[in-house]
């Protein structure tokens, strides 16, 4: 059988009496009562209190309601449904050490006077019944005392809930959370907001005003940023107490406000017909509307007065957007908006601040679907016909640079396909020409490679190298003329003729390649380049008869003349 540890802080268990048991360590007590129990019937027991202990109650409700439909006898389910019901955790007194029960979820109704408790005490007796007895009165005297707190709170208007830290950081739910409800104090409007309303209480403290709160409030708000954040167990615990109270009294309501998330996210069980998106530029006010609607708030102010200060603050605001101050300008935006929520103008204004507009035409700039905007919709539903019809010209100037935008856009996506399409053609065209083939890469950039980018300098190259390799004939035709009459000319012509190639196509050889071809030639240079002797001139004038080559003036070496022919020539 498994060993029994103190569901408070683990230590061992002593048995007292019939039954009860207490921890040597903490000093709680614990109820174990009499008969056959199955290990699945232990491991929901377990469960139900781990679910209890991290604040999640809803849950381990169901779990006691389930173990009780299956065995209505078993007392400890039973206890800890009581317990789940109440909402009770067992917290550490700072004074004593012992472990106190704390209560988070008040209700007006004694724990005494619960029918499941009347039917506990009917399923126990001895020991254990007197157990049960003390705890339930311990929990009823902390009740009673939580009660006079209560009792004392002035009602709420509003209540709203949020999750307040993430991972120890200050959450943009509770930041949202904060202007509404700076908001709302301005108008009057009594607000239970924990991170303000709470500052001066310790965590054992927060139940009572939390229940004054929830119970007085006609409208809860429900502030996230996601859905994680909907079902953290205090912000649950918050909302679905509060949809409970909605079930007993018809004039509650609950709005819930949302960014970053889509209203779908919210749990099901939340209503989100009149959800409002925070983001939307306007937001605010309309929540302030919607508060003043839903808890019968409407403020009435003198007619004459609240004009003046419509006018006066849609000048601020005009002024405010054309000195491009749109943080200022969206706060005014609200105050007008928050006496008149149809007013058109706030919403024209509101329109251009959102896209940093300081005059309406800069509008027809904007790629953004600003046609596609809330504020845009509400200036066609409520401002007057000069703004409508003005910004449907902005509107009709700002398509059409968009759609010839489009086009050449289109034009551009034309242009990149043939391209893409070409480059292969022109690495194949560059293939050929590190190979020699100078004819093949010609057709290929006069053809299909002729729209890639560099393929016209790269033309320019293939056409330079193929007349480098007609010279190149050329001079191997001088060659075989002149072998048979005269060796040392012909090799300083194959060097000469060799390294007029080289030079012509030196852009498309490597530095390795163009060294093992000169080589041969360097070596000659350095044997045979000098003047040519008396002896041998005639010779060699002799060996240029019959060819197109003219007769040198004066005795150079064969280089220097086979050189300057070759630049003659080319």
């Amino acid at each position: 059988m498994k060993e029994l540890r103190c569901r408070i802080c683990g230590g061992n268990l002593i048995l007292i009496s019939d039954g009860v048991l207490e921890c040597e360590s903490c000093g709680t007590r614990m109820v174990i009562p009499s008969g056959p129990r199955t290990a699945d019937t232990q491991e929901l027991l377990d469960r139900a209190w781990d679910l209890m202990d991290s604040g999640d109650f809803d849950s381990a409700y169901i779990l006691c309601e389930n173990l009780l439909a299956k065995d209505p006898s078993n007392a400890e389910a039973r206890w800890n449904l009581l317990l789940n019901r109440f909402g009770i955790r067992y917290v550490k007194d700072a004074l004593t050490g012992r472990y106190k029960p704390t209560i988070n979820r008040m209700r007006y109704d004694s724990i005494l006077e619960d029918p499941d408790y009347h039917t506990l005490l009917r399923n126990t007796s001895g020991d254990i019944r007197a157990e049960y007895e003390r705890q339930a009165r311990e929990i009823a005297d902390i009740q009673e005392r939580a009660l006079q707190v209560v009792r004392g709170e002035k009602p709420y208007d509003v209540f709203i809930s949020f999750r307040a830290e993430d991972n120890g950081t200050r959450t943009r739910d509770s930041v949202i959370a904060q202007e509404i409800y700076d908001r709302l104090t301005e108008r009057g409007i009594r607000t239970f907001y924990s991170r303000i309303t709470l500052r001066d209480k310790s965590g054992s403290e927060y139940e009572p005003y939390i229940f004054a709160a929830l119970h007085s409030a006609r409208l809860m708000l429900l502030v996230a940023t996601s859905r994680e954040h909907t079902e953290g167990v205090w912000v649950k615990n918050e909302w679905s107490r509060f949809l409970a109270l909605m079930k007993e009294d018809r004039s509650k309501s609950l709005l819930p406000v949302y960014e970053g998330m889509r209203r779908e996210d919210f749990p099901p069980e939340i209503p989100v017909r009149e959800a409002v998106d925070y983001s939307q530029d306007g937001a605010l006010p309309e929540i302030v509307q919607g508060v003043l609607t839903l808890t019968g708030l409407g403020i009435v102010v003198d007619e004459e007065d609240e004009k003046s200060a419509i006018v006066r603050l849609t000048e601020s605001l005009r002024s405010s957007v054309e000195a491009g101050q749109w943080q200022e300008a969206r706060g005014i935006a609200d105050e007008i908006l928050d006496l008149d929520p149809e007013n058109g103008d706030a919403y024209f204004y509101l329109l251009l601040a959102g896209y940093k507009a300081m005059k309406p035409t800069q509008l027809a700039d904007v790629d953004e679907p600003w046609p596609e905007s809330r504020n845009y919709q509400r200036v066609l539903r409520y401002a007057d016909p000069s703004r409508k019809q003005l910004l449907e010209s902005v509107k009709i100037r700002r398509d059409m640079r968009l759609s010839s935008r489009s086009g050449e856009l289109n034009a551009e996506a034309e242009k990149q396909r043939l391209i893409n399409e070409a480059e292969p053609y022109y690495k194949h065209a560059v293939y050929a020409i590190s190979k020699g083939w100078y004819d093949s890469a010609i057709e290929e950039l006069t053809g299909r490679a002729r729209i890639y980018p560099k393929s016209e300098e790269m033309l320019a190259l293939a056409r330079r190298a193929e007349k480098a390799k007609e010279q190149l004939k050329e001079y191997d035709f001088l060659y075989k003329r002149l072998k048979e009459q005269y060796p040392e000319v012909i090799e300083e012509g194959i060097r000469l003729c060799r390294q007029a190639s080289g030079t012509a196509i030196t852009g498309l050889l490597s530095k390795k390649v163009r060294e093992e071809k000169v080589k041969p030639y360097k070596e000659f240079l350095q044997n045979t380049l000098k003047p040519l002797e008396d002896k041998y001139w005639e010779e060699f004038v002799l060996s240029l008869k019959g060819s197109d080559l003219k007769k040198p003036e004066r005795p150079i070496s064969a280089f220097i003349y086979l050189e300057e022919e070759a630049k003659s020539r080319r």
